[in-house]
């Protein structure tokens, strides 16, 4: 992991709990649109980051609780690890409380 990857998180990121485990991981709301014949929708989007030194395996029903807000999101699909080190997951998720 890169110390700018590091930093980012430190500075960025939210105290949280993934499954119980503590971490430090990043949040960020999206709009997606979806077309629908000749129609679209504007769906809200979640997006929650991690490191992979903190959360090895992040798999789909994981929650992850935000502590400062007091927010839960469970993950509703299959994590990706998109940077080319694999060092940190890119998840979505719905919010629940």
């Amino acid at each position: 992991m890169t110390a700018q990857t590091d930093a980012a998180f430190e500075t960025f990121g939210k105290d949280a709990t993934w499954e119980g485990v503590p971490c430090r991981p990043r949040r960020r709301d999206n709009d997606e649109t979806a077309s629908f014949g000749h129609g679209r929708a504007i769906m809200a989007a979640h997006i929650i980051t991690v490191r992979a030194s903190e959360i090895a395996t992040p798999t789909v029903d994981n929650l992850v609780t935000f502590i400062a807000s007091g927010e839960v999101y469970r993950i509703i699909a299959e994590p990706k690890s998109l940077d080319r080190r694999h060092a940190v997951w890119t998840c979505e998720a719905e919010l629940v409380v």
